[in-house]
């Protein structure tokens, strides 16, 4: 019997244990749970504001403590500041706070926090669609990072193609976009990768070939999840806002309005630009879709969520987008009042600070609402003047005769407006059969060599270029085909460069090429790319074309002795066994 007492007591005992034990660990679980994270470093910081961790103000006191482990804590205390800031969707005052920080690093230079903040106030200029500060930052961040941060190297890059393509600078922003994939490949970077898809697909949607930018945007999206860097929701939702861009052009307007609604289950989350796009993507697809009051409940959000985003700017160049909208569904359901005071809107916005295409587009589209109306005045007196034949008949005749001088008076117009065109056609054509080879339709040697004498900088790479092997081609297959190889190298040169950089016919099978704003790596990329393209021309005649080049970067120096320098390599790689860039 007493055993059995002794058992009892000890098992409540345990169980009185087990109990406590639990409580505990309760008030431990939510001791943890208010605060789950230990910041110690500026690294801690980043990783858990990137992943949401840091969502209240609590954390403040640690961005101190961590800032104070540093020389000069202001700096890194504005930066910590920053980007939670960034976080929690205040670009405003993370702009003050950075700039705190930097005007202290002005002081007291420190390259690696100038290139934390840099790489942040890029995201913010992309934002805010301030392109100015958006290219100066990405210049400077591209000089801090060269040779330091590989991939923050690659994201400067992707501002500056990123801008060009904003500038309608396309061929730019390809030279630009292939650096990026090439550095990308190279260490294995998906979010580079990403990117480069990504705007490669903004590229091919401005020229309306849906096919090959749906391809790049999907390519974009799996990087993107592949990627080992943590991405904002503003980025992947933003894919998808794309993808069902392409959907509404395709046609397929149910799977864009599916994509999109499965977008609002997350909005909260998102910052006042992504909410923006998502509700005017929904607004436009409902106007297909013919959900016309749906479509006005969203725009209308998208018109709040765009001031918002856009308090630090007197103007959006988004309203007018989504002003025009508005007029078409206005007109949809059959309010032409409210139709024509959108597009008036629409046509305010962009009289402030739109681009000249889509102020053009606007314009006309509101002038064709205008017109509408003019041509039901015009038909209404047109029905009273019917009512008095003499004074129509009256009408017709002066309208004849006005006519006839007008036609007359537009004759002569005409005619003085061709022969002032003529004349400058002749001018022009005059002017270029001076400046270009006869044969290839480069520029001609002096004119190359001018533009070299232009450009004698450290900014300018230049490739002087021989066709390998040249005479023996004429002499095999004769002076006709041999031609015919000059004129194919020269457009391929031509092809592979950009709108900024020139070439020339020097002389024979020579070709001077003159890349600006170009250092020494990348001149060499474009002279390999150049190269290979050469080789693997196609030829009916089964000949195979190769070129020797030799590249030097431009000097503030005497003509002569730079294209001396440039020829001395060319004929090294000649001596080196041909087909190859010699620098």
């Amino acid at each position: 019997m007493k055993d059995h007492k002794t058992t009892m007591y000890l098992r409540m005992v345990l169980i009185l244990v087990i109990f406590f034990t639990c409580l505990l660990s309760g008030s431990v679980a939510e001791s943890v749970d208010e605060r789950p994270i230990v910041l110690k470093t500026i690294e801690d910081v980043e990783v858990a504001i990137k992943k949401g961790s840091i969502s209240t103000s609590n954390y403040v006191d640690d961005f101190q403590k961590i800032a104070a482990t540093y020389d000069h804590p202001e700096m890194y205390e504005g930066y910590l500041n920053g980007i939670w800031l960034c976080q929690i969707n205040q670009f405003d005052d993370a702009l003050l706070e950075f700039q705190k920080a930097l005007d202290l690093i002005d002081q007291y230079p420190n390259d690696y926090l100038e290139m934390l903040i840099l790489e942040k106030l890029l995201e913010i200029n992309e934002k805010y669609q301030d392109l100015i500060s958006y290219h100066k930052n990405a210049m400077e961040l591209r000089k801090l990072a060269a040779g330091v941060d590989d991939k923050i190297y690659i994201k400067a890059i992707y501002a500056i193609a990123d801008i060009h393509y904003r500038t309608y600078n396309v061929n730019a922003a390809r030279s630009y976009l292939t650096v990026i994939f090439q550095e990308s490949k190279e260490i294995g970077y998906a979010y580079g990768l990403s990117r480069y898809h990504y705007l490669y697909g903004l590229i091919e949607n401005s020229y309306a070939n849906t096919s090959d930018a749906q391809y790049h945007f999907d390519k974009s999206y799996l990087y993107a999840l592949d990627s080992d860097q943590i991405l904002s929701y503003d980025y992947i939702d933003f894919l998808e806002v794309k993808l069902a861009t392409i959907d509404n052009k395709n046609g397929d307007y149910e799977r864009a309005y599916t994509r999109m609604i499965n977008l609002l289950e997350g909005i909260d989350k998102q910052s006042d630009y992504m909410k923006r796009d998502i509700y005017y993507q929904l607004g436009y697809t409902c106007y297909q879709l013919s959900y016309f009051d749906q479509a006005l409940n969203y725009l209308n959000l998208a018109l709040i969520a765009d001031y918002e985003a856009n308090t630090s700017y007197e103007v959006s160049t988004y309203s007018s987008e989504i002003y025009t909208m508005l007029g078409f569904v206005y007109d949809a359901k059959g309010d032409g009042v409210k139709s024509i005071e959108s597009f008036k809107n629409a046509n305010a916005y962009d009289s402030c600070n739109a681009s000249d295409e889509i102020k053009l587009r606007r314009i006309s589209e509101l002038t064709a609402y205008e017109l509408d109306e003019l041509q039901k005045e015009l038909a209404f007196k047109r029905k009273i003047k019917d009512a008095n034949e003499e004074t129509i008949l009256l009408q017709r005749h002066y309208l004849k005769i006005t006519t006839s001088l007008a036609f007359s008076l537009l004759m002569v117009v005409l005619v003085l407006i061709w022969m002032y065109y003529m004349r400058g056609q002749i001018q022009k054509r005059l002017y270029l059969e001076t400046i270009t080879d006869n044969l290839t339709k480069v520029f001609s040697r002096a004119y190359i060599i001018k533009i070299l004498e232009q450009n004698r900088n450290r900014d300018t790479c230049i490739l002087m270029m021989d066709i390998d092997d040249f005479k023996m081609i004429n002499d095999t297959f004769g002076h006709v085909v041999g031609d015919k190889v000059l004129i194919r190298v020269a457009n391929v040169i031509r092809e592979n460069l950009r709108e900024i950089d020139a070439v020339g016919r020097y002389g024979g099978e020579e070709f001077l090429v003159v890349l600006k704003n170009t250092d020494l790596e990348s001149g060499r990329l474009v002279a390999e790319r150049i190269r290979a393209a050469v080789e693997n021309i196609p030829w009916e005649e089964k000949i195979v074309t190769t070129i020797s080049v030799g590249m030097i970067q431009s000097y503030d120096g005497d003509t002569d002795e730079i294209l001396s320098e440039a020829d001395i390599l060319l004929y090294r790689a000649k001596s080196l066994g041909k087909n190859r860039v010699v620098f």
